[in-house]
């Protein structure tokens, strides 16, 4: 009777075993996501300034549209994110928006308490065309002001890439992977540096914003008219004069150069409008019948069909 009893439970501490070691190893192999699910971490930044708490969410983009849930997370106290997401590739839009604890960083007064960032209707988004080689990405008023010229006129996000080239080469800077320097609190080294000169555009419109020119009118101001293939005008001459006084501030650039780099570029886009730029090229086919033939004088002649 002992026997069989110890036998017994022998066998059940067996099973038990047998079964958490299933668990664990199908938890490990996955990630939690079920066996053969692989995953990639992408990260960047959510400033206006600097978002602390923001929910940030990938979708997945179809024919322009939002479509799966890839992942969610809440941005850290500099603003900062990161999360993984299931591999693949495509369209995605990174989409920040407020919620009951979210708050940002006024780079125009930075010892000031943080402001609300609690509507969830208010929010920045970027897109990228790939997110299999796309793994930072910024969201920012700039590349919310790209997914608007993207979705312009027909309401699905697309000419992603033209629209992000667009202002990264009105602008000197990449808007999506280039993550801004928080230049209120570590100042500018170098205008010249990207991270730097990106956070001297976000400080710039901020310093634009009042309680009747919201940066939702800031954004639109500078949309509507590259929409419309015309001049940036009044919108390029006041975020131009509001990022000079940036970089003119010596608490926040002690290095002297007080000149934008871009400034000529922007400056003729007030006037003339901002080039769209080409369209996406194919790359042409790899030729085919490629043969060699070593002639009597030791010269080798190559011959092939001509691409496409």
């Amino acid at each position: 009777m002992c026997l069989n009893k110890r036998f017994a439970m022998g066998a059940l501490l067996f099973a038990c075993l047998s079964f958490i070691l299933a668990g664990c190893g199908d938890y490990a192999g996955s990630g939690g996501g079920g066996v053969g699910v692989s995953y990639q971490t992408i990260g960047g930044i959510a400033s206006k300034g600097p978002i602390e708490g923001a929910t940030v969410i990938v979708w997945q983009l179809v024919n322009g549209q939002k479509g799966a849930k890839l992942g969610e997370t809440r941005s850290l106290p500099d603003g900062s994110y990161r999360l993984a997401i299931p591999a693949t590739s495509g369209p995605v839009l990174v989409e920040v928006t407020g919620n009951s604890t979210a708050t940002y960083l006024n780079e125009n007064n930075p010892t000031g308490p943080r402001v609300p960032f609690i509507d969830p209707n208010q929010g920045f988004r970027a897109a990228v065309p790939d997110i299999a080689t796309a793994r930072t990405i910024a969201v920012t008023p700039l590349t919310e002001a790209a997914v608007q010229i993207a979705t312009n006129p027909a309401g699905s996000i697309t000419g992603i890439k033209s629209a992000n080239a667009q202002l990264s080469n009105l602008l000197g800077v990449d808007i999506v992977a280039t993550l801004p320097n928080n230049i209120a609190v570590n100042q500018i080294s170098d205008i010249n540096n990207g991270q730097d000169k990106y956070g001297a555009y976000l400080a710039g419109i901020q310093k634009q914003i009042t309680a009747v020119n919201t940066v939702e009118k800031i954004i639109s101001d500078i949309v509507t008219p590259i929409v419309a293939n015309q001049p940036l005008g009044d919108a390029g001459t006041n975020f131009l004069s509001a990022v000079n006084a940036v970089i003119s501030d010596p608490s926040i650039n002690p290095t002297g150069m007080t000149i934008l780099p871009d400034s000529i570029t922007i400056q003729g886009a007030i006037n003339i409008p901002i080039p769209v730029p080409d369209a996406d090229t194919v790359l042409p086919a790899a030729p085919t019948g490629l043969s060699a033939a070593l002639d009597s004088d030791k010269t080798v002649r190559l011959a092939w069909s001509a691409s496409t």
